[in-house]
């Protein structure tokens, strides 16, 4: 299920912000992650 979906549903506003705040996280880590790799490949 994706974050719009799981947004979608009654979620009290604090569930729903902890888990924007967590997916943009893993977001963020993600393409850290891959620009690491972009560096050393080259």
């Amino acid at each position: 299920m994706g974050l719009s979906a799981l947004l979608e549903l009654d979620l009290p506003p604090k569930i729903k912000a902890k888990m924007e705040a967590a997916m943009t996280q893993k977001n963020a880590k993600e393409l850290y992650f891959q620009r690491l790799l972009e560096e050393k490949d080259q």
